[in-house]
């Protein structure tokens, strides 16, 4: 989380510890004499012989082993310095929050004597328990920071120091340094950099390489802030704060290692960082405008390990860690955020909220993602999500046992005017696993997958989508659904090996009233189903009929501004079914219908030996285009119901629309008029104005009727045509067979007439009782049962029967 970066920044404050020496054992103090006053006191501090410490005081009074001292300046001196220590009885510090040249002319006359140095109006020297204590005011300044407090102990023996009240501090950075910008080994930088941290108090324990600032510490580096009760702050074992000698440096320009590009590269001696009780780090906007890059996380505990780069985030029974950006919300019972890898990790309940907004201007919804662990890549831009992973928003929801989404890079901020790059604090914003800005490229699932949309109607079924895996390219307009795939939209289901639903973006905005395409929920608000195929033992159902084929095609339009779909049209989220292609064993049955008066009044229909089966028709390909109410199926061709058996390579069906229910209409020159009905079309295909017409489409309106017979509610059979090696077997009422066949066959409805015909040389042909009859042409009734060869009537005897 980029919100983090407060705390990788501003826990520089471990330079102030760095600074501050561990001090050394006196080898000389004043005589013990009680109440004797000394004016212009200075007091040496040696450690195995070697001067370390200089202590200066304008006045003193001896009481024992105590030194009362007023405007004690000490002087921690650089090792091997034992000449030309300036007095420092009238010493001024500067102010803590003064400007760079200000600061550097002071170091400027201390650069080669001082490591730092301290000034209180009045305290306390004990002698015999070498500890220094007061309760006034206390000044600290180093080349690296300036602590300003009040009230403070020092225990030489122990090697603590104590800071009881009102904490402030500034931490330079590496380009600032006064002392290397004195000796001219460092210009004087554009901008001047500093952190400042607040506490009520700072306890600073050298032995135990421990510092700790301690109530309503807050932290400020730059955009980031971070605040706390208590913030620990642990030292390497063979860490030497102040005794070094040695001077950290900023890293050249172009290092790539990332660890030495920012704050905690100054860390040089701390190992690790805890952050306790009401934990809130912040990342403030890059400008006042931009206030969707406020990021801010919340936890009870929060532990840095700096050498990895590693952050713990964890809460109290009841609370949870969250971070949060832009009204987006990312929670978990712990939280892990890896810097230098720009990875994060929630090892238990993670949920993310995100705001998504609406297309007609309405209030924004939210997107919840859910899932017992989640995994954040920020390099790649990939989140992962473990384990119960479910996905709610306000059109659909996702179910899957791991999630892996896959978010559009940002692109590359450009630096700011007048700034100058730092190695150690950067401009560049580090990842974050929370984003309400970034845009999903796609979608992998795995594992018992479901997407059900959410209707508008409450008492309608939502469609679902079921499969073993998904494939959610939402850039790429396109979405997979692998292994044992299963769709249901009411009372109609779907079942194939593999679905794949192709998508566009929309001319026009989506509404309320539009709904979503198909699985795109809030994801593909701009999106419109274009075409779906299913591949692999595709099986689709509904109430009243069955499709079985190999790969199934079903190709949609979008619905213009105000355009409503004719009666009887499928449309889903605004997209209109227009042409169905069926590809590879082709098997279509028609079924008693579910309606139980439908159903009784059927029951006589159905195929002996089948499950309530009134029809089945076989082919290898099949193509129905909706719009034009046109039909062809070629290969094969099979059609068997209870009286008849028809067989041939191609047939075509011309159907129509039915306003008014399964009433016929009057005429097709007398339309019943309908305001939504689409315009008309020829049957007839135009492979240049149609790519994907068939070549063995025809014209057949010269042999149109009026009449239809209703094959649902809405659609209406008008007319049927069988062509080359066309095969009639039908079953009278008493169950005497009779077999026709011939190159063409035309069924009309109106008459309930079927015609047989062949081009020359060949001849139709009629065979029953043993005899075999060819003619110019077959006119048989179906209502009636009656057959008859016309013109040119030749019987022989039948020696296939």
């Amino acid at each position: 989380m980029k919100a983090v970066k407060i705390f990788l920044r501003s826990l520089v404050l471990p330079i102030i510890f760095c600074t501050v020496s561990a001090l050394p054992a006196a080898d000389n103090m004043l005589p013990r004499q009680n109440n004797v006053r000394s004016n212009f006191i200075k007091i040496p501090f040696r450690d195995k012989g070697k001067l370390e410490l200089m202590i200066f005081a304008a006045t003193g009074i001896t009481r024992g082993n105590v030194i009362h001292g007023e405007n004690i300046f000490i002087d921690q001196l650089l090792p091997g310095t034992v000449d030309n220590i300036p007095d420092g009885w009238s010493e001024q510090l500067y102010p803590i929050n003064s400007k760079l040249p200000e600061i550097v002319d002071f170091w400027q006359r201390r650069c080669n004597i001082s490591n730092m140095v301290v000034f209180t109006p009045r305290c306390d020297i004990l002698q015999n328990s070498r500890m220094l204590h007061g309760s006034d005011k206390v000044f600290l300044r180093t080349d690296q920071l300036d602590l300003d407090g009040v009230g403070f102990r020092i225990d030489f023996n122990t090697q603590i120091v104590e800071v009881n009240s009102q904490v402030q501090i500034v931490v330079r950075t590496a380009d600032s340094d006064p002392r290397e910008i004195a000796k001219g080994l460092l210009d004087m930088p554009k901008v001047y950099r500093t952190i400042h941290a607040t506490s009520n108090s700072i306890r600073m324990d050298m032995l135990n390489n421990e510092i700790m600032l301690i109530g309503n510490v807050k932290v400020i580096d730059g955009v980031n802030i971070i605040e706390c009760d208590r913030l620990t702050v642990l030292l390497s074992e063979n860490a030497k704060p102040g005794h070094s000698g040695k001077k950290r440096t900023a890293p050249a320009a172009g290092t790539a290692n990332k660890k030495i590009h920012d704050s905690s590269s100054m860390l040089k001696d701390v190992s690790r960082i805890h952050a306790d009780g009401n934990v809130v780090i912040t990342r403030r906007p890059e400008t006042a405008k931009d206030k969707s890059a406020l990021q801010k996380g919340y936890c009870t505990h929060l532990e840095y390990d700096v050498e990895s780069g590693r952050i713990i985030m964890t809460g109290d029974a009841g609370k949870d860690p969250l971070l949060t950006q832009n009204e987006s919300r990312l929670s978990g019972k712990r939280i892990e955020i890896m810097r230098f890898s720009d990875k994060a990790f929630v090892l238990k309940d993670c949920i993310i909220e995100t705001p998504v907004k609406a297309q007609d201007g309405g209030k924004p919804t939210i997107r919840r993602v859910s899932s017992d662990r989640a995994f954040f890549d920020g390099a790649n831009n990939m989140s992962t999500f473990f384990d119960n992973v479910r996905v709610n928003d306000s059109q659909m929801t996702l179910s899957c046992s791991r999630m892996r989404v896959f978010m559009k890079p940002e692109p590359a901020k450009p630096s700011r005017p007048g700034t100058k790059k730092s190695a150690a604090m950067p401009d560049a914003a580090e990842f974050s696993p929370v984003s309400g800005n970034r845009e999903i490229d796609r979608i992998v699932c795995n594992g018992d997958v479901k997407i059900a949309g959410i209707p508008q109607d409450p008492n309608a079924q939502p469609r679902t989508i079921i499969s073993r895996r998904a494939y959610l390219d939402y850039n790429g307009n396109k979405l997979i659904f692998l292994d044992d795939v299963l769709v249901h939209d009411n009372n109609d289901s779907l079942k194939c090996k593999r679905l794949d639903l192709f998508l566009a973006d929309r001319k026009t905005p989506a509404t309320a009233l539009s709904g979503a395409p198909v699985a795109g929920g809030t994801h593909g608000q701009n999106k419109i189903l274009q075409k779906i195929l299913a591949w692999g033992n595709v099986v689709m159902k509904n109430s009243d009929s069955e499709l079985r084929t190999e790969l199934l095609t079903m190709h949609f339009r979008e619905l213009a501004p105000g355009e409503k779909p004719a009666q009887g049209m499928f449309q889903s989220g605004g997209a209109l079914l227009i042409r169905i292609n069926c590809d590879g064993k082709v098997e279509a049955r028609d079924l008693l219908p579910a309606d139980p008066a439908r159903r009784r009044d059927r029951e006589k229909d159905v195929i002996p030996g089948s499950s309530g089966v009134l029809r089945i028709l076989n082919a290898n390909h099949a193509i129905s285009d909706l719009v034009k109410d046109f039909s062809e199926f070629h290969g094969d061709v099979v059609i068997v119901d209870r009286a008849n058996r028809i067989t041939c390579r191609d047939m075509y069906v011309f159907t129509g629309k039915n306003p008014n229910g399964s009433a016929p209409l009057k005429s097709k020159t007398e339309p019943a008029k309908d305001a939504n009905a689409a315009p008309a079309e020829s049957s007839t295909a135009n492979a240049d104005s149609d790519p994907d017409a068939d070549p063995f489409v025809m014209d057949m309106n010269e042999n149109s009727v009026p009449s239809r017979i209703a094959l649902s509610e809405d659609v209406d059979l008008k007319r049927i045509i069988w062509k080359n090696d066309v095969i009639l077997c039908n079953t009278d009422s008493k169950g005497k067979k009779l077999y026709a066949g011939g190159d063409t066959a035309v069924y009309t409805v109106k008459t309930r007439e079927i015609i047989i015909t062949a081009e020359p040389p060949n001849r139709p042909y009629m065979r029953n009782n043993g005899r075999k009859q060819f003619c110019d042409e077959i006119r048989g009734n179906l209502e009636t049962e009656e057959f008859e060869g016309i013109g040119k009537v030749i019987v022989i005897p039948d020696e296939e029967e």
